[in-house]
């Protein structure tokens, strides 16, 4: 079979499987706060739901008994904080009493302190009070010397017996003893018993000082601890209740409903795993995918694009569309986003070859083309569009060595011929050089360059005559 080269248009195009998705998907993930969650009831996948129309329901029983052993734990809590709150009001009072009744013995020990060194204090009190029994016992003195004079006046006239001047004498010696006495207990008062009094005292009221201090460091402590374990028992408390609140909130999750309206579609991203499967019976856990109501007036495709071809790729090139579900339809759409990183997910599946996912936006999708997210969908993307370049049948052209050759028909027969390629598709392959506008070339270039390897190596080798022997003395070559 022969092709003609001619001159023509060359779109480059890259031609990838994706699946069709909504632009604006309203997805639902499990709201219920729990490890694991069973499904009790669900609606067919596919149906159509109203806003707030219930599309899930999670198992309640087992959040009824959470809830209980919640609200336990809630009232044990709650019983905690009130008795640490009456231990902080008793401490708080005790220790109150305690600093006032050291705060008084300070001001008593001070008061105390200031009577006795004051001018009128006790000191001088007592200070006086020796002096005037001194002053007392002088006048005593003097008065029994006086009558000791006169009686021994009467003693000398005869008036008076020497009895009489032997008892005034007693009466001058008893009056000179209580006047030495009275004399030593001032010295005692001024000189021992006042400092005395005051070093007393003055440690008293030091001492006071001191176990206001410290009494009132023990209250502060005190009332710190008290404080702390009742913010404790409170914080756990308030923990406590919040999280009965949550799990009754939680009550109210378990009828998953539906954020707008739409068709239902429920989750696959772990297709693979049978316990993860959104089914009747099945278990979920918080945060898990559900189920999404999709936009199906705006859908897109994604697809991934192998690394080889991924720098092709633009953000902004255009697309032809065909869904499988019904191939005669031929949509259009826009590049609207490029992934920079390759596809991650299950790397097990796509031994070792890099993609990238590429979102195209379908731009004229009819209202009644019943298109539905998961479709397979091909897509042919418009890389660049070459006019009036020389064009072959890509089957024309094959590859030795780095080089490219077509197998031109001439008037000699079929003859190779090098030449330069530019861009392709998957049809037509651009010629730069070597071929001229209307020669024939064959359609099985491949299969011919692969019978001319063949055939090189299953050619033997040419036989080499046998060598001649040399001619010597009295001999002679045959002929």
């Amino acid at each position: 079979m022969l092709a003609t080269a001619t001159r023509g248009e060359l779109p480059v195009v890259v031609t990838e499987k994706g699946d069709l998705e909504s632009t604006d998907t309203q997805e639902m993930r499990c709201p219920v706060e729990i490890e694991q969650i069973k499904i009790v009831e669900l609606k067919p996948e596919g149906t159509h739901v109203k806003k707030d129309e219930t599309v899930v329901s999670l198992d309640k029983d087992q959040l009824e008994r959470r809830r209980a052993e919640q609200e336990v734990k809630w009232k044990l809590a709650d019983g905690k904080r009130e008795a640490a709150k009456q231990d902080l009001e008793v401490n708080t009072n005790k220790a109150d009493k305690e600093v006032a009744d050291a705060k008084l013995a300070v001001t008593l020990a001070q008061l105390d302190l200031e009577k006795y060194e004051d001018k009128e204090g006790d000191y001088h009190v007592e200070e006086n009070k020796k002096l005037g029994a001194i002053k007392l016992a002088e006048k005593d003195l003097q008065e029994a010397k006086e009558k000791l004079d006169g009686t021994i006046t009467l003693v000398k006239k005869g008036s008076a017996t020497l009895e009489q001047k032997r008892a005034r004498e007693l009466e001058v010696a008893k009056a000179e003893f209580l006047l030495e006495v009275s004399r030593g207990e001032l010295l005692v008062l001024q000189k021992f018993t006042r400092r005395r009094q005051i070093a007393e005292l003055q440690a008293k009221a030091e001492n006071a000082r001191r176990d206001k201090e410290r009494v009132e460091r023990s209250r502060a402590s005190t009332i710190a601890k008290a404080t702390s374990e009742y913010e404790t028992a409170k914080q756990t408390a308030d923990i406590e209740k919040d999280a009965l609140k949550r799990v009754q909130a939680q009550l109210g999750n378990c009828e998953v409903k539906a954020p707008t309206d739409g068709i239902v579609v429920y989750s696959k991203a772990r297709f693979w795993d049978p316990s993860s499967q959104i089914r009747q019976g099945g278990m979920v856990s918080y945060q898990m995918p559900l189920f999404s109501i999709p936009d199906l007036a705006n859908l897109q495709v994604k697809v991934k694009i192998h690394e080889s071809k991924v720098k092709k790729i633009k953000v902004g090139q255009k697309a032809e569309i065909r869904v499988e579900s019904n191939p005669k339809l031929v949509l259009h759409g826009t590049v609207i986003r490029l992934a920079t990183l390759a596809n991650s997910d299950q790397p097990w599946m796509m031994n070792g070859v890099k993609q990238f996912e590429s979102v195209i936006k379908i731009e004229d999708l009819p209202p009644d083309a019943e298109l539905k997210p998961g479709m397979t969908a091909e897509v042919k993307i418009l890389i660049n569009h070459f006019s009036d370049v020389l064009l072959v049948p890509v089957q024309c052209v094959t590859e030795i060595k780095g080089k490219h050759y077509v197998y031109v028909s001439g008037p000699e027969g079929i003859e190779r011929r090098e030449v330069e390629v530019g861009e392709s598709n998957d049809k037509f392959v651009d010629i730069t050089e070597g071929l001229q506008e209307g020669e024939r070339v064959t359609m099985d270039a491949r299969n011919r360059s692969a019978d001319e390897s063949k055939d090189k190596e299953e050619k033997p080798p040419e036989a080499k005559p046998p060598d001649q022997p040399q001619p010597t003395t009295g001999q002679t070559v045959p002929g």
